[in-house]
């Protein structure tokens, strides 16, 4: 197969200058009577940009285009194009590309230059947590209360979400989050029963408290906390408790009040009542 040299522009779209906002929008291939003109027309990279993107029939306007190219010399092709396809700008030296013909060229060129380039990176996938029983607790009763979501997007619907990640990069991930105005993360530190705390317990609370130290300076950073023996469980507590902007001890009938009204009010609810064993 006979491998033959084009020339092709790249054309960009910047609708407004001021803005300095362009995308990749399409590729034209020059070959005489063959030239062919591709341009974006999936109406989601080009209307993101502009809206009066998504009014225009892009694949009808390059076919518009191609065949006013083809009807002029090759020479001239290159002269015409800036007025054809305006507002798209296209670059001023034409680039070199090698292939068997010009349409196959302006395939591989867009799918190179313009088409929506695939993911390098894989999917972010939450680690598997054993919860608490208080987690448990919470999480049924944000269900029945139906403000809970395992959908990470639902934040900025007024849901609750689990297992939210502060820092995925340091396998960092609270137990819970909410949004109203600001970002509220919430860690859970159950020692109900404990009549000791073991390294295993104290690791978990100092794990706690960096996830609630990584939260950023303007969201808020809760801890929730309960336990049988205040004596024993201190220390555990004080390590989660010195890195939240607040504390509900939910051992106390007036802070498990405090804490629903907090969660009825962020969730623009009526009255909530906190059953906990």
């Amino acid at each position: 197969m006979t491998e033959l040299t084009f020339d092709y522009i790249l054309l960009r779209a910047n609708p407004d200058p001021l803005r300095s906002e362009s995308l990749n929008a399409g590729v034209v291939v020059f070959d005489a009577a063959n030239t062919c003109v591709l341009i974006d027309a999936s109406r989601k990279r080009l209307p993101a940009l502009h809206p009066d993107f998504g009014r225009v029939d892009l694949t009808l306007w390059a076919d518009q285009i191609q065949t006013e190219l083809r009807k002029l010399p090759d020479e001239s092709q290159r002269v015409v194009l800036p007025m054809l396809c305006a507002p798209f700008h296209v670059d001023r030296e034409p680039g070199k590309t090698i292939g068997a013909d010009a349409s196959g060229q302006a395939k591989a060129l867009f799918e190179r230059l313009v088409d929506t380039q695939v993911a390098s990176i894989p999917v972010l996938k939450r680690p598997l947590i054993k919860q608490t029983k208080l987690a448990r607790e919470l999480r049924d009763w944000f269900k029945a209360s139906k403000v809970f979501s395992s959908k990470i997007e639902d934040l900025s619907n007024h849901r609750v979400i689990s297992h939210y990640p502060v820092a995925p990069i340091s396998d960092l991930y609270a137990d819970f989050a909410l949004m109203n105005g600001m970002l509220h993360v919430m860690e859970t530190l159950d020692l109900r029963g404990v009549d000791h705390l073991t390294a295993a317990l104290r690791g978990n609370a100092a794990i706690k408290g960096i996830t609630l130290d990584e939260v950023g300076q303007n969201d808020n950073a809760i801890a929730v906390v309960v336990a049988s023996d205040y004596g024993i469980a201190k220390p555990a507590i004080s390590l989660v408790s010195r890195y939240a902007d607040d504390v509900y001890d939910l051992s106390a009938q007036g802070e498990r009040q405090r804490f629903a009204d907090f969660m009825a009010a962020s969730l623009h609810r009526g009255k909530m009542v906190l059953p906990l064993s």
